[in-house]
């Protein structure tokens, strides 16, 4: 990944942008897609060394094309299992991106992962009940702390979570109302009113 992101910090001074950005997808699909056949990347292994280093640097590269790619990339590649076992550390870094990524198409890549996953696993809902207070809690402070964020985008975000909530815990009613009452505070919020209309 060293060599990745010095490729990447070359590209950037050569060729159009779209170009920088095929360029970049390709390298970081082949990149992951390789690391996560290894036989020797277990849940242990990607939890303590794998994902720790690629969070790292994509944190480090501070380039928000970069950052997107890395992340999505992540999501991708990697099994289910992976990701519900290192939510936290994996939230914890979407919080900390550039502030033009596009956190609401992670974390909803994220959840459609998770979500479907638990809907083929269902044990896995017992064993992981933090799983939907931790998105939801680390959804909110993103929001929290892109104030500026557009009404749509965290209507976006909060749809999303709604959707997870009722696809994985159905019975779970306070889930609903936490998302729906959070929703409330922000459209009440007068940074709500301002980036709704500049959004419109």
């Amino acid at each position: 990944f060293d060599m990745f992101m010095n490729g990447y910090t070359h590209m950037r001074f050569y060729g159009s942008k779209q170009t920088i950005v095929t360029r970049l997808c390709y390298l970081v699909g082949q990149a992951l897609t390789r690391l996560s056949e290894l036989q020797g990347v277990d849940l242990k292994v990607y939890c303590s060394s794998v994902l720790p280093s690629i969070l790292d640097r994509a944190v480090n590269c501070e380039d928000a094309i970069a950052q997107e790619y890395l992340m999505e990339r992540i999501v991708t590649v990697f099994p289910d299992d992976f990701h519900l076992h290192s939510l936290e550390r994996f939230l914890t870094t979407v919080g900390q991106l550039h502030s033009k990524v596009n956190v609401n198409r992670i974390l909803g890549l994220l959840m459609k992962r998770l979500s479907a996953y638990t809907r083929l696993q269902p044990s896995k809902i017992n064993s992981s009940t933090l799983m939907f207070p931790l998105l939801h809690q680390y959804a909110a402070a993103i929001l929290r702390k892109k104030g500026h964020m557009p009404l749509a985008e965290v209507l976006e975000l909060e749809e999303a979570l709604l959707s997870f909530s009722i696809q994985c815990y159905p019975s779970n009613l306070t889930y609903c109302d936490q998302i729906l009452h959070f929703a409330a505070e922000r459209l009440d919020s007068p940074l709500s009113v301002n980036g709704a209309e500049g959004a419109s």
